[in-house]
């Protein structure tokens, strides 16, 4: 019988096949923080930069605007539901990623 230190080295072999990342990953995926206002607003804040620098009425028409969308998108109620979401859905994320580890 051979030594081990003799044999030649076996060839290495991909443990699994590079599959292409599709988006989304599952067919029924629903994104919970598409209407988030909390996104909203954030874009609303970046984007107001360039309009504190503008002439008042323009930051005036600028906020109506502004707050028109966060109306639009259900305002502090909807906000405020989202929010208390969240623990819930921190809590499913933390067992999901248990169960993956």
């Amino acid at each position: 019988m051979p030594d081990t230190k003799d044999l030649a080295p076996l060839p290495k072999a991909p443990l699994a096949k590079p599959l292409p990342v599709t988006t989304p990953l599952f067919a029924r995926f629903k994104d919970l923080f598409e209407n988030f206002t909390p996104s909203t607003a954030q874009s609303l804040a970046s984007s107001s930069n360039s309009v504190c620098e503008a002439d008042p009425e323009k930051r005036l028409e600028s906020i109506l605007q502004k707050s028109a969308k966060i109306k639009q998108n259900g305002g502090l109620a909807a906000l405020e539901t989202k929010l208390k979401e969240l623990p819930l859905l921190f809590r499913r994320n933390e067992e999901i990623i248990n169960e993956v580890e």
